[in-house]
């Protein structure tokens, strides 16, 4: 008889052969059946709850104390029931699983830890725990001859151009990336990027490897800035992009500037901007807007306003233009130096170019507030048509004629779209020979937005549903942009301003003088300050008469806000001394200003804009199938990553897909691989067919 509590001598167990007896105060209070493995484990879990050790329990159970662990793990995930699940003996691995083993021991080539490594890779796409041990029992019993690690040998894998046996078959966790070349064939790669494609080659990769490699990381959110590729830099894009895979980041640091140097990325914005308007004819509103990049470099350069820190600070802006279906096509990164309505106006002059030769008149520019008055709407009225929400507060005219107004609300059902009614009036004035401006008034229940317009022909309805699209059409746009990194300033490259950098600028260019704006930053503090002191000092007077104490803390009060107002007036007659605006060239050179090196900014750029319409192409065709508005998005990322078996052979590159859990998310990928297979497009580097299908 021996203790079963190391600290109570109450209760105690013998063990004979087939029965372990449990006593409490010398009398029998259960006893269990050694050979019946499911009653052992319930009563080892029992055990446990009462606080006895597992060494203890491991020593009467005869349990190793790594399986009392596993049990008790089952037991609070699944509750009592799940104990009786476990399966005795080597794990059991399904075929699928293990043809992922083997295809990922050949990817691995030996490496470090390669079985640690499986059993992570098969944990995040199977959601099956492995022991380490069970892939060396599944390489075993395959054949695989691990004799080469001992010898310190590595054996260099296959790639598609270097196989010479008819057909390969592989396993690849991102033939996902496959589904997307029928769409990137739309897009006319070969013209856009002609110079840059037809320069770099070398033995290993040509620079469609670079610019096919990036698209696809790019489109599936798997990268946001060049730092991220050395995650995915591995044989697993082999059988993707062809050749070695995706370059390594060393590569992509010292041939990407090369690419870059050879094409012109003005000419590459424009023939999108044209491949844009080619396919959509119906086209008829450019919706623009601004958003600021920050830069969090050492260098001085020229400083931006942040709306969302309401403060200047270095850093960029970026001028987005996107159509009427939220599909953004052109992008303009400032200088520093220029506001949003100068940019507004060289768009306007070059919309024809633009746009592919479309008349200027049949557009309409939609943008946001930014407190522009009748000034800034006359010089803009014969450029462009346009519409815009404005600042203030302004009652509608006497006795308007306001009109309902239905406006489509999406909802997360395709196809199930809601309306909503809202009002809108509106009053004209006509400025001369100008164009007629439409002031507009837009009641949402209590509430009154202003906006106003100078285009002649729409009706007000159709200016008030645009006007309402903007927030979906702008910036839902800039959130998908922003998680491919285009809010990164991409490189910290600078170069210093030359002495011809205004290029078609004058040096008549006068900028804001920045001592001024710094006084009149002083000047509103002081102005709080003394706002503050006040409320004190009134305060205190009305309760000047229940305490004394307060009358020698008014006089205090009293010398502060004197003090106060001197300051401002001294800082109001220095600004007075002062030029309002300087030189933009003075600015310059007092404050050592550079310029940032946007090449490569601007390029990876243009790849999220090329990258975000792919993506949006591959969302607007499965939406009706899927039909989840709210999850669409996150089912095309997850076809993306979708594993499957490649088969190659000399002509074809099929791809098969291991099917999802959900019936829905099935038929969505049975339609896109049908689809794929209907377009007949070619590896763009292999050259070989590619044919998709599902298990």
């Amino acid at each position: 008889m021996q203790l079963l509590f190391n600290h109570d001598d109450l209760y105690n167990f013998y063990k004979d052969k087939e029965k372990i007896k449990i006593f409490f105060s010398g009398k029998l209070v259960c006893q269990i059946n050694d050979n019946d493995i499911v009653e052992k484990r319930r009563a080892v879990i029992q055990f446990v709850n009462m606080e006895v050790s597992v060494n203890k329990l491991s020593e009467i159970f005869s349990v190793n104390r790594s399986t009392i662990y596993s049990w008790y793990d089952t037991y609070d995930k699944e509750g009592i029931s799940g104990l009786d699940k476990i399966h005795r003996g080597p794990e059991r691995v399904s075929e699928e699983v293990e043809a992922y083993i083997l295809a990922k021991f050949k990817d691995l080539n030996f490496s470090r830890n390669y079985k640690t490594i499986i059993c992570t890779k098969i944990k995040e796409h199977y959601n099956v725990n492995l022991h380490w041990r069970t892939i060396a029992t599944v390489l075993k019993r395959n054949n695989v001859d691990v004799s080469c690690k001992k010898n310190n040998k590595r054996i260099a894998p296959k790639t598609i151009d270097e196989t010479k046996t008819s057909t390969l078959h592989s396993f690849s966790e991102y033939a996902g990336l496959l589904l997307l070349y029928p769409f990137l064939g739309k897009l006319n790669l070969p013209k856009l990027f002609s110079r840059g494609l037809k320069d770099l080659k070398n033995m290993h990769y040509d620079a469609k490897n670079y610019i096919y490699g990036l698209l696809l990381l790019l489109i599936s959110n798997l990268i946001e800035v060049e730092e991220n590729i050395k995650l995915y830099d591995d044989k697993n894009f082999t059988q993707v992009v062809g050749k070695n895979g995706i370059p390594c980041l060393r590569s992509f640091r010292e041939n990407l500037p090369k690419i870059i140097s050879n094409i012109d990325i003005s000419d590459i914005q424009m023939g999108i901007a044209k491949n844009y308007f080619t396919t959509h004819k119906e086209c008829s509103a450019i919706f623009i807007d601004g958003h600021f990049l920050p830069y969090n470099g050492k260098f001085n350069i020229f400083r931006g306003y942040n709306p969302i820190r309401r403060l200047a600070m270095k850093g960029r802006t970026g001028y987005f233009l996107n159509s009427e279906e939220g599909r953004p096509f052109f992008y303009i990164l400032s200088d520093g130096y220029k506001d949003f309505r100068e940019y507004l106006q060289e768009i306007a002059v070059n919309l024809k170019t633009i746009t592919g030769g479309r008349n200027k008149n049949e557009l309409l520019f939609v943008f946001d507030r930014g407190g522009y008055g009748k000034e800034f709407l006359s010089d803009l009225s014969p450029e462009v048509n346009f519409v815009c929400w404005r600042t203030g507060k302004e009652n509608p005219p006497i006795k308007p004629d306001w009109k309902n107004i239905l406006l489509t609300h999406k909802s997360n059902t395709f196809g199930e779209d809601k309306k909503i009614e809202i009002h809108a009036c509106e009053t004209i004035e006509k400025p001369g020979n100008k164009k007629p401006v439409r002031w507009i008034y837009i009641r949402k229940n209590t509430k009154i937005s202003l906006a106003f317009s100078n285009d002649p022909d729409r009706t007000l309805e159709e200016l008030v549903s645009l006007l309402t699209r903007r927030w979906g059409a702008q910036e839902n746009i800039f959130k998908g942009l922003k998680k491919q990194g285009v809010d990164r300033i991409g490189s910290y490259l600078n170069n210093e301003y030359p002495d011809n950098w205004l290029l078609e600028e004058t040096e008549e260019r006068l900028v804001a003088n920045p001592q001024n704006v710094i006084l009149q930053e002083h000047i509103n503090n002081l102005n709080q300050q003394k706002k503050k002191t006040l409320v004190q000092l009134g305060k205190n007077s009305v309760n000047l008469g229940i305490k004394n104490s307060k009358a020698q803390e008014n006089i205090i009060l009293i010398r502060e806000v004197t003090r106060l107002e001197e300051k401002v007036e001294e800082f109001k007659k220095c600004i007075s001394k002062m030029p309002t605006k300087i030189p933009v060239t003075e600015l310059i050179k007092s404050n050592d200003i550079i310029r940032l090196n946007t090449n490569k900014k601007k390029f990876l750029d243009v790849m999220r804009i090329l990258s975000y319409n792919v993506q949006q192409d591959v969302v607007d065709l499965i939406r009706p199938i899927y039909k989840n508005e709210r999850d669409v998005n996150m089912l095309a990322r997850q076809i993306f990553r979708k594993s499957g078996k490649i088969e190659i052979t000399e002509k074809y590159i099929s791809v098969c897909f291991n099917k999802f859990h959900s019936k829905k998310k099935n038929l969505t990928l049975e339609y896109l691989c049908n689809y794929c297979n209907e377009q007949k497009i070619n590896h763009p580097i292999s050259g070989k067919s590619l044919l998709f299908s599902c298990i």
